[in-house]
């Protein structure tokens, strides 16, 4: 490979992905529009910890577990020491940066790992971690105000380690690497099933040789069983004081965020959309249309992905490849991911968002491919290899043009306009909203119990008009079904008692927002 381009490409990739990320620092707007509807969810909690309020929404009034405790805690150490929002935005903007850059540090170290017998392990090293840095996927995904870039940073120390320490057999090991794995279990709570794909691996694969250690003495099952049991019940003692907390004060270990997201789930209601997405992260983040997930497609993306995975591994070796016991690992947890969201959840919306760890495999398979290509020199393979930096570019620098404008921004500025900062507020999507106007209730049910609840009992419009003193609702114009055909909400039974309590007072389909305002002399009982 050109040494020139050996060394251009990795730095086009960290520009690109440094650009859009400095860019929203650049104005007020900016800053605000680069965190995510649920982003300012967890935001909204973490201040109001800050101030004093515990982990709560609605101005301190409505408890909530509704959010990942570790990130949360570290926005609220950001508001903590900050003198507004504003300056609370812009610190959690750059520590997402620095979290960005430290994950693109760790891909390349575990590209580097894992192709430690390719031609030039250090390039793929180098493109790797700039690839991930740059990735549409993961520009998205570490820009968003909450836990997943550093879910991210977390999930790639826990297997670099653990493939770092592979030879040792101690107990402490085991210790330690349980507890960093409960501590991923702390910034997400589906690291549980990195845990258990972990000891998987741990207990089955066969043991590694350490200093002293002969190759002809491998390890019983009993000993590595043991080693598995350490690890595992150090990881549930880390984060045994959230999962005792979410038991004691909400009923379950599941925050209501997750069971407002799994109300009412079909079976398999996400499987459709699982292929374009692992497509996605096949092409090393670059985005794939809508229609990818419809028809045919999904199937005939899934047959295509089977047989490049089979390829890939009849090639491993050539690639320079090595099968370990983090990559096992990483692709057990990721396979468990996939069929979880695809099989048992609902918001596929989110599903790029749920896999994302993901990328920390398929980044450095690519980045590998690419560093081959280039290394072939022929016309067609470089421009392979500049088609995929051309279209990473043009979709990050699309990114940047669209992150001038937050989706929910202008309900926020319709309630600052019009209502007193002494009303209530409620709405389905509470986020943003509810982080510009303290007095906002959630219906959705991710941060608020009750409206979970009524959810559940299908009693949400009797919650809202009853036991809410909201005055207005908004939100987007899908809202209107809630006046227009509140026979089709399945979260209340009594569609009539809405339109009984509140009417109209903007509807309007081309700005995107709806409010309903409260009729006079019918606010709620509390």
């Amino acid at each position: 490979m050109p040494a020139r381009l050996r060394t251009i490409v990795p730095v086009l990739l960290l520009l690109a992905g440094l650009a859009p990320r400095l860019l929203s620092l650049t104005t007020p707007a900016r800053v605000a529009a680069s965190i995510s509807e649920d982003g300012y969810l967890m935001l909204t909690v973490a201040r109001n910890l800050a101030d004093g309020r515990g982990l709560s929404t609605a101005a301190g009034t409505i408890p909530t577990n509704g959010v990942q405790p570790l990130v949360t805690f570290a926005w609220a150490g950001v508001h903590a020491v900050t003198t507004s929002d504003e300056a609370a935005l812009r610190v959690v903007v750059v520590l997402e940066l620095l979290t960005a850059l430290a994950g693109a540090w760790l891909v390349g170290a575990l590209a580097r790992h894992w192709f430690a017998s390719h031609p030039d392990s250090t390039a793929v090293g180098w493109w790797a971690g700039a690839a991930w840095f740059a990735s549409p996927v993961a520009l998205r995904h570490t820009t968003n105000g909450l836990e997943t870039g550093f879910y991210a940073v977390t999930i790639a120390s826990v297997v670099l380690l653990d493939a770092r320490w592979r030879a040792r057999r101690s107990f402490a090991v085991s210790l330690l690497i349980g507890m960093l794995l409960g501590v991923a279990v702390l910034v997400r709570n589906d690291a549980a099933l990195l845990v258990a794909a972990w000891c998987l691996v741990r207990l089955f694969a066969p043991g590694h040789a350490g200093p002293g250690v002969a190759d002809a003495e491998p390890e019983t099952f009993a000993r590595r069983l043991a080693h598995a049991n350490v690890a595992g019940l150090a990881s549930v003692a880390v984060a045994s004081p959230w999962l005792a907390f979410n038991l004691t004060r909400f009923g379950s270990i599941v925050p209501i965020s997750g069971r407002s997201q799994s109300l009412d789930t079909m079976f398999g209601e996400n499987l459709s959309k699982v292929p374009r997405v692992l497509a996605e992260y096949a092409l090393g983040g670059l985005p794939l249309p809508d229609t990818a997930q419809r028809g045919a497609w999904p199937g005939v993306i899934a047959v295509v992905l089977v047989a490049t995975l089979a390829m890939a591994w009849a090639r491993r070796e050539r690639l320079g490849v090595r099968i370990d016991r983090s990559l096992v690992v990483l692709a057990l947890f990721v396979a468990g991911l996939a069929t979880y969201y695809g099989c048992f959840f609902a918001a596929g919306h989110f599903l790029s968002r749920y896999l994302f760890p993901l990328a920390l495999v398929m980044l450095p398979l690519v980045a590998a491919a690419l560093v081959r290509m280039a290394q072939a020199a022929s016309p067609l393979a470089l421009a392979g290899v500049a088609g995929w930096l051309a279209a990473a570019c043009m979709a990050d620098a699309r990114f940047a043009e669209r992150a001038n404008r937050h989706p929910h921004m202008h309900v926020v500025e319709w309630v600052r306009a019009n209502v007193p900062a002494g009303d209530w507020v409620a709405a389905p999507q509470s986020g943003t909203v509810g982080y510009f106007h303290d007095r906002t209730v959630n219906l959705d049910g991710k941060v608020n119990p009750e409206a979970l609840r009524a959810r559940d009992e299908g009693r949400l419009f009797r919650y809202v008009a009853d036991d809410t003193e909201a005055r207005v609702i908004v939100d987007w114009f899908g809202l209107a079904r809630w006046m227009d055909d509140p026979a089709s909400v399945k979260d209340e039974r009594d569609s009539g008692v809405l339109a009984a309590r509140f009417r109209y007072r903007v509807r309007d389909a081309g700005a995107n927002l709806v409010v309903l305002e409260r009729i006079p002399h019918t606010t709620g009982r509390n």
